[in-house]
């Protein structure tokens, strides 16, 4: 989009053209009789001239009014709807962790890469105990490659986890998307919010609709995690949701350059996409759900697909600004409110749950429960390390609230998916980090962070991850095959304790089995 500030500038290099040549046409003898007679002609098109500037700016206007979820003055949080409150830690004891809510979630698909190895071969390099620095230091992008070369391969990876994006979920309702994104900085060049929209566009292929219920601009998974359970846990109907996060030198627009600042500290560059479901297809949707490919089923899901179309024009209106490639779930509410009260018989078809618009085909829900299972993420909890004036509580009080949360969700686990190993960043907080190792060890059935095997510290054995690490810990659990805890620090002074649970993978598909419909953790 042409920014305002070079308008001005473009109009009167347009006017002292067109003045030019007015002039000269008038000081032809052979064209006219007089030089008064131009005029005429000179005022009519700089008249025109500035009306066609000013309806250019108006237009430019009312599109970044439209643009949903603009960046705003709050750069660290740039929602795309409103979050649900998450559960807080009691206030009367900080050191109480706020107990686990919302349902069992499932991890169906991922996509990552961690300085473009894949979770698979670092969990490879991770068994090498002998390893003396991050596996990740050998695989650290060259500084001297080509500026266009990183960001050739940093869209090879977008196209990539659109394609499993499409080629995985059922285009069934929409799907909530959530991004995490670095912080903001006078060096970013794209916000969280415009990373769904980069990623699509590397895609021609039709889709399931993507809806950004959240973008985070910030240093933490967590708020996103919090925020993903939260919305699963109010949206009954909701079935899917998109977890993106990204993070790197190349992610923040701190590119090499001559002049540059003073060097930052290494940052290796991740990317994480997955795709979360509910445990199972709602029985609510079952009962309402319809034959594919019967004049029924065209009935019932035409005002979906107008819908769509809606949206598309919308789109088509700023084809170059990423946000509105994939919109916000906030603005596609607001539009199709006004297309009821514009008298829309299509938009009244529409249920009232935007993240149930329309009932599924059978073909849909048979497609949504035959992906295949990778892992399973447990309610999380969060733990506070502050009290209530934002001081730090003692190391101790600290170590306590995290083995009751710890032993809380170990209770809460089934039997056969203890927890064997953790997972955390303690660059995120050297403190908690400290406090977490004292906790551990003070268990029933202790743990030493500082066996291999059980306790991966991913700033020293796997790379400088930043608030990417979040995203790398549930991937990289996922990929070891061993239940874990993925330890999330967060910049208000807490912790998220995870769990990720990944799925047995058995040696050959049984494709009866995996067409039966997956047991209901939500359910005793």
């Amino acid at each position: 989009m042409i920014p305002h500030s070079l308008l001005r500038p473009a109009f009167f290099l347009l006017w002292a053209l067109w003045s030019l040549l007015v002039g000269w046409y008038a000081l032809d003898d052979d064209q006219l009789a007089s030089p008064a007679q131009a005029a005429g002609p000179w005022l009519a098109g700089s008249i025109a001239l500035g009306a066609l500037f000013l309806l250019v700016a108006a237009l430019i206007k009312v599109l970044q009014e439209m643009r949903a979820g603009a960046r705003g003055a709050a750069p660290v949080l740039a929602a795309g709807s409103p979050v649900l409150p998450v559960p807080a830690t009691d206030t009367a004891d900080a050191s109480i962790a706020s107990a686990p809510t919302g349902p069992v979630l499932q991890i169906r698909a991922c996509h990552a890469r961690l300085a473009r190895q894949t979770p698979d071969a670092v969990v490879d390099l991770l068994d090498h105990l002998q390893a003396t620095r991050p596996v990740l230091a050998a695989h650290a992008e060259d500084p001297a490659a080509r500026l266009a070369e990183r960001g050739m391969a940093m869209q090879v990876q977008l196209a990539q986890g659109m394609e499993m994006l499409v080629a995985a979920l059922p285009d069934a309702a929409p799907v909530a998307m959530f991004t995490l994104a670095p912080t903001l900085t006078r060096h970013s060049r794209y916000a969280a919010m415009e990373w769904p929209g980069l990623m699509a566009s590397q895609s021609d292929a039709p889709g399931p609709l993507l809806l950004r219920e959240l973008d985070v601009n910030g240093p933490s998974l967590a708020p996103v995690l919090q925020a993903l359970f939260a919305r699963f846990t109010a949206s009954p109907r909701l079935c899917s949701a998109v977890l993106l996060s990204l993070e790197g030198r190349l992610i923040r627009g701190r590119y090499h350059r001559p002049r540059d600042d003073a060097p930052e500290d290494a940052l290796d560059q991740s990317m994480v996409l997955m795709w979360i479901t509910r445990t199972g297809v709602p029985d609510a949707i079952r009962r309402e759900a319809v034959e594919p490919d019967t004049p029924a089923a065209q009935h019932a899901r035409q005002p979906y697909a107008w819908f769509r179309e809606e949206l598309a024009a919308y789109t088509a209106l700023a084809p170059h600004e990423p946000e509105a490639q994939v919109h916000a779930a906030a603005f596609t509410a607001s539009l199709l409110q006004a297309l009821r009260e514009e008298g829309a018989a299509p938009a009244h078809r529409l249920g009232d749950d935007p993240w149930y618009p329309v009932p599924w085909t059978r073909q849909q829900i048979a497609l949504q429960e035959a992906a295949p299972v990778l892992g399973t993420l447990y309610p999380p909890r969060c733990v506070a390390l502050r009290d209530e004036d934002g001081e730090a509580l003692s190391q101790r009080a600290q170590a306590a609230a995290i083995a009751d949360a710890w032993q809380a969700l170990h209770a809460a686990l089934p039997e056969t998916a203890r927890l064997r190993c953790v997972w955390y960043d303690s660059s995120a907080d050297v403190d908690a980090a400290i406090a977490l190792r004292m906790a551990l060890r003070g268990l029933a059935d202790p743990l030493d962070l500082d066996d291999p095997r059980v306790g991966i510290d991913l700033a020293t054995r796997v790379g400088a991850l930043g608030g990417g690490s979040g995203a790398a810990a549930l991937a990289l659990a996922l990929a070891s095959g061993k239940a874990g805890m993925a330890i999330i620090a967060d910049d208000d002074g807490s912790l998220l304790l995870q769990p990720v649970v990944p799925a047995p993978q058995p040696a050959t598909t049984d494709t009866a089995s995996a067409l039966s419909p997956p047991p209901d953790l939500e359910r005793p």
